[in-house]
């Protein structure tokens, strides 16, 4: 009996679920199974699997459910007492499975162990980012969950008994089901621990399910909702699920905003703001700090189009921020231009740090951003 199951949701990814299970193949810990559950692809998906000759790579079709049931059904047939999740463009690094085991083996009560991943491309290069994983979050308390999922199913384990103990994914969502899943192992008292290094490439792709902008708008609202309606629920939490449930429309809105849905995200904001007027206090607010993130995402391909537009159908109860998308482009190409001098690309850097200026003139007036962008153009003269 293997140890670990690794349980891979498969749906048209032909171009990349060899990789992804050579990544498992790859791995310096041996004692695993693999089970790709072909979730009705059209592409040839299962074929390229078969031909894979190693009999602890197994293959599952099912007419097109979704990932929710496709990890379920993966998991029903799996021997191992520990599941390993990995999305079929994925890929584990080759001590994955060696250290989240022997993480969970140290700790006979402890129900998930969650770890780092970083971005790749299609091609598989390494996206710049930050991620949620990165910072604070107490995985234990279920008041951090009401405003962010920092997990990716790709970079977890958990014990088997721990997902069959709370009925396993939602089968009617098809956005958000990981974070609901999460959200009800905390609920039942289930313990989550940190492993906070990188385990895992996850795969960035704008044809990816997340780019639903709508569908993904809906499931993470209706995630929230059912959360809060459960018995178990913490009175206490009112406040803090009514904050997390408008966060939850911003950030339906910047997915709409992003898949073009320019009215649905004006919605969206509007009824995040009715929320949680806090959204708008500081400057910046998080409302513009949320679209600026959209903006300086690497996959968003016209990041001033987006702003531009972005601020243009804000919603009737923020419509003095119009007046602030200046700011908010002059910001972005500030942190455009500092990571590009980070990434020593001095060229763009500058052409960045000039555009900054022509948005906010004033910044000159700080003598450290004058020396800063002093310091850019001289290395663009001397590239």
């Amino acid at each position: 009996m293997p140890r670990v199951s690794v349980i891979t949701p498969c749906y048209n990814a032909a171009r990349f679920v060899a990789a992804t299970v050579q990544s498992i193949r790859d791995q310096t810990m041996a004692d695993w199974e693999m089970l790709v559950v072909d979730d009705g692809s059209t592409d040839g998906s299962p074929s390229i699997v078969r031909a894979i000759a190693d009999t602890r790579v197994r293959v599952i079709e099912q007419h097109n459910a979704g990932p929710s049931a496709a990890r379920n059904a993966g998991i029903a047939a799996a021997r191992g007492a520990f599941i390993a999740f990995l999305d079929a463009d994925d890929l584990a690094l080759p001590h994955r499975l060696a250290v989240q085991v022997a993480h969970l083996d140290a700790d006979p009560d402890l129900a998930v162990v969650a770890s780092g991943y970083e971005w790749i491309d299609a091609d598989g290069a390494v996206l710049p980012a930050a991620h949620s994983w990165q910072y604070p979050f107490e995985l234990n308390a279920l008041r951090d969950w009401l405003f962010d999922c920092p997990l990716v199913p790709s970079a977890t384990m958990i014990r088997r008994d721990a997902w069959a103990a709370v009925g396993g994914f939602e089968t009617a969502l098809r956005g958000g089901e990981d974070w609901h899943f999460w959200m009800r192992l905390v609920l039942d008292g289930w313990r989550l621990a940190w492993l906070k290094e990188v385990v895992t490439q996850y795969r960035r792709l704008p044809t990816g399910l997340a780019s639903d902008g709508a569908r993904m708008a809906r499931d993470c609202t209706a995630v929230l909702h059912d959360i809060i309606a459960r018995p178990g629920f913490p009175p206490a939490l009112a406040t803090a699920a009514r904050e997390g449930l408008a966060l939850r429309h911003v950030d339906g809105a910047k997915r709409e905003f992003a898949t073009g849905l320019w009215r649905d995200g004006r919605t969206d904001l509007h009824e995040a703001i009715e929320l949680d007027p806090n959204l708008l206090a500081g400057r910046p607010c998080r409302i513009e700090m949320e679209l600026l993130n959209v903006a300086l995402d690497p996959l968003t391909p016209d990041p001033i189009g987006f702003l531009t537009a972005a601020f243009a159908y804000l919603p009737d109860n923020a419509e003095w921020l119009r007046e602030r998308r200046d700011d908010a482009l002059w910001r972005y190409h500030a942190v455009q231009a500092e990571r590009s001098a980070r990434a020593r690309a001095y060229r763009r850097a500058a052409a960045h740090a000039v555009q900054a200026l022509a948005q906010h003139p004033g910044i000159l007036a700080d003598r450290r951003t004058w020396s800063a962008v002093s310091r850019l153009v001289t290395r663009r003269s001397a590239a």
